[in-house]
């Protein structure tokens, strides 16, 4: 992502930053940084702030620095995780901020869904879900970070849509989201320089001040829990932190405005808080100290003090803080406290009377329903096996009826043929008839031809009969002529004349063909 600066400069700036307070990690810290430089969303700066480290956790940054220039180094005398996270945050250029413990892992599409998110509703926080690696018993479990009410929020809510429930629903754990770097600069939001409870500042501001929020309801990130090496392990050793870090949350949105549903939510949620440290103290000269400062802040703090059972949501914290506000001694407090507890395992017991007899009654019920069933699936059984013999009669028919249809199919395809074989019949059947038809009448054309050639034979044969006879009286005559006296006489006169005669051949005439040959 690009800006410009005060004088127009263009500067490239990374999507995310994403700040790591890292000390004495080496165990962890390989898995941590491959999990961030391999996300999908490439384009994010990684500020590892070392608090000086006495492992091998100094080489592993410079290694990584070494092989990728998006990951940069800096290094702070020991100090707590708040005061690494705010020299990172005095470091980072990138849009929008986002945090990792150095014992921690990430999902490879965190960053890119977040940011995906942030932008498609213009979030100034986006937050998602995690899961919890104890390293006692190595397994892992899914925190529910979301109740059900903030996820049927819109996307992006608002502090106001949250209401009461402001600081409850989601983690104090900065890690569990994104924050815009823009509205961490405008409120000047910063971690407080705690050995415990430093990030309870910072998340809750931002909470409170983010007018656009969103979540993504997938399991993005890993916390270890159940160990010794990280800056937060020992926050029980440190129970004033948690005071001084409620204070300056009242105090900060004092000083902003607070309306009453954000009071409400803030005495709640720090009650919670405040009565599980108390709660968790062993030592007992610690336990006395806490319960007095506790009595105190609840005594004369300008904001505690105006706090009542009705703004607590918690019933069992409310109760707590009920005892705490009509007790003078903490060993008061902790008898009132055992004689809730005894009441409420009471209560628990009967409860659990009532339901163990319950239980037997609806065991009762189960055994006689087992009974019930054990009869039923003896008639199962039994109708199975009929079934059995039944589907077996059934796959027999199938083979006889298989083999009839395949004998039917034979018995259709030859009275196909012979229908084909009829119809070609018929075709020559036609055929002849046509054929018979024609020869029929090439007969009767040829008779009458030849009745025709018979009249015109017997014409020819009497025109021969009178040209015979013709010619026969003509060859009389001329022969008469040719001994006359006359044909003498006018031979003599004219032979001078005459050229040489030629001899001529009488050739006789032509016999007629007689009518029966020529028929």
């Amino acid at each position: 992502m690009r800006h410009a600066d005060r004088f127009g400069i263009i500067h490239s700036m990374p999507c995310i930053s994403v700040i790591i307070p890292v000390y004495n990690v080496e165990a962890y810290l390989r898995q941590c940084l491959d999990s961030i430089i391999n996300q999908t969303l490439r384009d994010i700066e990684v500020i590892c702030v070392d608090a000086g480290s006495t492992d091998g956790s100094a080489s592993i940054l410079a290694e990584y620095a070494a092989k990728d220039s998006r990951v940069k180094v800096a290094v702070r005398a020991h100090t707590n995780a708040g005061e690494c996270r705010n020299a990172g945050m005095r470091l980072a250029t990138g849009e929008y901020l986002g945090f990792v413990d150095s014992d921690d892992w990430c999902d490879r599409d965190l960053f890119k869904k977040a940011y995906a998110k942030a932008k498609s509703v213009d979030a100034d926080v986006v937050s998602w879900r995690f899961d919890a690696y104890d390293m006692r018993t190595r397994r892992k479990g899914a925190a529910r970070v979301f109740g059900d009410g903030v996820l049927a929020l819109p996307n992006p809510f608002s502090p106001a849509d949250l209401g009461e429930g402001l600081f409850s629903p989601l983690t104090y754990a900065p890690w569990g989201r994104i924050v815009r770097r823009s509205l961490v600069a405008e409120h000047g939001i910063a971690f407080q320089s705690l050995e415990r409870t430093n990030d309870v500042y910072f998340c809750c501001m931002a909470r409170a001040l983010s007018p656009r929020q969103a979540i993504v309801n997938e399991v993005l990130y890993t916390y270890r829990v159940g160990m010794s090496t990280n800056l937060q392990a020992n926050n029980a050793k440190s129970p004033d932190s948690v005071f001084e870090a409620w204070s300056a949350v009242s105090a900060g949105l004092a000083a902003v405005g607070m309306s009453a549903s954000v009071r409400r939510a803030l005495i709640s949620a720090s009650a919670n808080s405040f009565f599980y440290t108390l709660n968790v103290m062993s030592d007992t000269e610690v336990y006395c100290s806490t319960y007095n400062k506790l009595r105190e802040l609840y005594s004369h703090d300008v904001f505690f003090s105006k706090a009542t059972t009705d703004d607590i949501a918690s019933a069992q914290t409310a109760t707590y803080f009920k005892l705490l506000k009509s007790t003078d001694t903490p060993l008061d407090f902790l008898v009132r406290q055992e004689n809730y507890y005894r009441e409420r395992l009471s209560t628990e017991f009967w409860s659990r009377i009532g339901a163990q007899k319950a239980r037997k009654s609806a065991e009762d019920k189960v055994k006689g329903l087992e009974s019930e069933i054990s009869k039923i699936k003896s008639e199962c059984l039994a109708l199975c096996e009929k079934n059995g013999k039944l589907a077996a009669e059934v796959a027999g028919q199938r083979d006889a009826n298989a083999s009839l249809s395949l004998r039917l199919s034979t018995l259709c395809g030859l009275n196909d043929e012979l229908k084909g074989m009829n119809a070609e019949l018929r075709g020559m059947n036609s055929e002849l008839r046509d054929g018979n038809r024609e020869l029929r009448a090439a007969n009767s054309r040829l008779d009458g031809e030849i009745g025709r050639l018979r009249c015109e034979n017997d014409s020819l044969s009497a025109r021969a009969e009178a040209f015979a006879s013709r010619y026969a009286a003509l060859a009389a005559e001329y022969d008469e002529f040719k001994s006359s006296a006359a044909f003498r006489a006018a031979s003599a006169v004219l032979r001078p004349f005459m050229p040489r005669r030629r001899t001529v051949t009488k050739t006789a005439m032509p016999e007629m063909p007689h009518e029966e040959n020529d028929a």
